[in-house]
C-alpha cells in the first residue's frame, strides 16, 4: 500500500491538496503515457491516478507540532 502527506501552515481544501499531488504531472522529467523518464517527484501523482486503489483520507490539526506546518493531510491506497 502507499500513502500521500501534505502539511500546510494553514488549513487547505482537499481539492487544494489532492490538485498539488495531480499537478505533479507537470513535473519535469514526466512524459504523460510513459511516466517518469528522468529525476523528479511523481509518486505522489501516480498514487493519485492509479486506477484500482480503494483510498482513505484524513487530515490532523496539530498545534504543538513545532515549526509553521501544523496541518497534516494524509491519504493512503491500496492496493498501490
Amino acid at each position: 500500500c502507499g500513502e500521500n502527506i501534505f502539511m500546510s501552515s494553514n488549513p487547505r481544501s482537499w481539492d487544494e491538496v489532492v490538485h498539488s499531488w495531480y499537478d505533479e504531472v507537470t513535473s519535469p522529467g514526466f512524459q504523460y503515457g510513459k511516466g517518469a523518464t528522468g529525476p523528479g517527484a511523481v509518486g505522489h501523482y501516480t498514487q493519485v491516478v492509479w486506477y484500482k486503489s480503494q483510498v482513505g483520507c484524513a487530515v490532523n490539526y496539530c498545534p504543538n507540532h513545532p515549526g509553521d506546518l501544523k496541518y497534516f493531510y494524509v491519504c493512503q491506497y491500496c492496493p498501490t
